[in-house]
């Protein structure tokens, strides 16, 4: 890289005339940058350091920088589409290239560094930000479509030698769900693969456009399944399918669809909400209700916990007046998005999934741009899954000057308090600055935000990075989409006319309970269960005997307060396999009673099909061994520990 070329030339030369210029320069970590302030301080007699246990939002330019917090909603979801597709290929790539066959590991290799490349660059404080202008916002954008899909043809090239396995002709497999799309007479195999370090029961969704399916697992046996009709315009295909899937740790699973015209079909009926009764849609764990007055969410219990909390959850709008790329500055408090703010709303309710379509009137549009899809699922025995209601939101175009909130307002007296994650990391308690401007309320929400009032909390779960507050008692907001369609004069004005696809997972339980959600959720929701798919030639028999119909990559899965961050390959011979392995305590000292313990655990024979040979732990970054490890090693809360590992192919 030119620059540190040049850097290096500047330190070589300061460092051969120290006796001149009396300065001595090096490349320091960030502990030595400190230890050099420290001992500064110490001699001038200084006091340092000065603690501060909050962080720094928001900042304040005459102006409050808390716009682009949410900016570009669309860019801040591909982002985290090429964070969740490069932890699959990544991890793939690192335990499957000793054992390639018929893939150019080279190649693939060049592809997850399109990935990597495209990832890196949009964490430039202007690229995820959303602060660019528009032109180079695009290619940030299109840099990780086309990384993502590069890296997809990887899995799908390794998922085919994995299930094809001692196989002469493999399968061939497609990430963009084709086959499934076009489902003729032939049944459709879709692997489905996990990339987190946990067993998942999960419901997986999927784009059609016949509703008379059947579905089958590895065992051949028919399992339940749902057809909705596709609301929201982002779906390919007419309908969704819904089936519950079962992942091992770090694996993949295999199931079949099949075309079956002699049964009834599995569309579910739906109906529109008449006004003047509540209409109400549970699972065994939770309950919803849409009253029958306003057409919105009024109430949400957890029936497991016995917590009922009522709330009015609504789609409504800031006005700018201040606002562009970076900052936040509304005319004044938000409003309804029309004088007769009741949602038209059409309920589909199935065995597996119920859905309520929602459709908000907008007093400045003649078409609305504020719908929405509530969800929640059931007929499952998996707490994750029956835990949360999913909100998937359609927005936009919107209008010139508006910003558009999903506000909760709820029976818990939260007394101006509430937390968000501004790192993705750490929780951050807020307090309400009562007398300041609505802005300079805002922080950011990275993965989740709560509420919390005695054994009650209320946690809202995001799948990209917004901005977000409490502004009354028991009131929680999410702004979802931004188009100022003006200036702030820091920088590139903002005017976004994209439609965008932001989602929301709510949760109502005691705060034990919720903490344990609010670190998992986040991790279920942005890493999702990943479908290849692949028409089967012959019967659905003939596939499961002669292919491999599942794989298992570690050995067992991981505990709950441990994550995979990432399994990095350094090279692309076959010869040495040389990767980062990088783990991830989730959980702070005295967050859960039992999550935040520290954690054994044996990198020697953390993977099932590959061995790992040797293990240096380094700096977080990898570019300095740290000290030599022998097999296991405990994890601390919030450690996150980086290891250099040589990996070989198991005996």
């Amino acid at each position: 890289v030119p620059m540190f070329e040049s850097m290096d030339l500047v330190v070589q030369y300061l460092q051969q005339n120290y006796n001149t210029t009396h300065i001595n320069v090096k490349y320091a970590l960030l502990s030595e940058y400190f230890d050099a302030v420290k001992s500064y301080a110490s001699s001038a007699n200084t006091d340092f350091p000065v603690n501060y246990a909050g962080d720094f939002f928001p900042l304040d330019e005459d102006l409050y920088w808390t716009g682009y917090f949410t900016s570009r909603v669309q860019l801040k979801g591909e982002v985290r589409v090429g964070e969740a597709t490069a932890l699959l290929a990544e991890n793939l790539y690192s335990v499957a290239k000793l054992s390639s066959k018929q893939w150019d590991t080279v190649a693939a290799f060049d592809a997850l560094t399109k990935l990597r490349l495209a990832n890196a660059d949009a964490q430039h404080h202007d690229g995820v930000t959303g602060t660019s202008v528009p032109n180079v916002v695009d290619m940030y954008f299109n840099d990780l479509v086309s990384g993502s899909s590069a890296s997809l043809s990887v899995v799908a090239g390794i998922t085919a030698e994995y299930v094809g396995g001692e196989s002469s002709e493999l399968p061939t497999f497609d990430a963009n769900l084709s086959d499934l799309l076009n489902l003729g007479s032939q049944p459709v195999a879709i692997v489905i693969h996990n990339s987190l370090a946990w067993n998942r029961t999960e419901y997986v969704s999927l784009p059609i456009n016949s509703a008379s399916v059947s579905v089958y697992n590895s065992a051949n046996s028919l399992i339940p399944s749902q057809v909705n009709p596709a609301y929201l315009s982002n779906s390919v295909g007419k309908y969704n399918l819904f089936f519950q899937a079962i992942v091992p740790p770090f694996g993949f699973s295999t199931y079949f669809v099949v075309q079956n015209s002699s049964v009834d079909s599995n569309l579910v009926k739906s109906y529109v909400v008449e006004l003047g009764q509540d209409e109400v849609i549970q699972n065994s764990y939770i309950s919803l209700t849409i009253s029958g007055e306003t057409g919105r969410i009024s109430n949400f219990t957890n029936i497991m916990s016995s917590i009922n909390v009522n709330m009015d959850q609504e789609l409504r709008q800031y006005e700018s007046l201040h606002s562009g790329a970076y900052a936040f500055g509304p005319a004044g408090p938000s409003s309804s998005l029309s004088s007769t703010p009741v949602p038209k709303s059409i309920v589909t309710t199935g065995p597996l999934v119920t859905e309520v379509y929602q459709v908000f009137p907008c007093d400045e549009a003649s078409e609305s741009y504020a719908k929405q899809n509530i969800r929640i699922y059931k007929d499952s025995t998996s707490a994750s899954v029956l835990s949360f209601a999913e909100i998937l939101f359609e927005l936009g175009q919107l209008p010139s000057a508006r910003e558009v909130i999903t506000s909760f307002k709820t029976s818990i007296s939260s007394q101006g308090v509430f937390t968000t994650d501004d790192n993705g990391f750490e929780f951050n308690e807020r307090q309400y600055n009562y007398g300041s401007p609505i802005e300079s309320n805002y922080y950011p929400l990275i993965y989740a935000g709560y509420i919390q009032q005695g054994d009650a909390q209320f946690t809202v779960i995001s799948e990209r990075s917004h901005g977000a507050s409490s502004l009354d008692n028991g009131q929680f907001e999410v702004m979802l989409h931004r188009n100022p369609d003006m200036g702030d004069g820091f920088g590139p004005g903002l005017t976004d006319t994209t439609i965008v696809y932001p989602a929301v997972r709510l949760i109502v339980d005691t705060p034990s309970n919720s903490k344990l959600l609010a670190r998992q959720q986040p991790l279920l929701m942005n890493f999702p269960l990943v479908p290849m798919t692949s028409t089967v030639s012959g019967s659905v028999s003939e596939w499961i005997n002669s292919y491999e119909v599942s794989e298992k990559f570690l050995t067992a899965a991981l505990p709950e307060n441990v994550h995979i961050h990432s399994l990095y390959s350094l090279n692309a011979t076959t010869s040495a396999n040389t990767a980062l392995l990088r783990l991830t305590h989730l959980f702070a000292v005295g967050e859960h009673p039992v999550y935040s313990q520290p954690v054994t655990v044996d990198l020697s024979t953390i993977y099932s099909t590959v061995k790992i040979s040797s293990i240096s732990e380094t700096t977080l970054t990898g570019n300095k061994v740290i000290a030599d490890v022998t097999d296991s090693i405990v994890l601390q809360p919030k450690d996150i520990r980086t290891f250099l590992v040589n990996l070989a192919a198991n005996s």
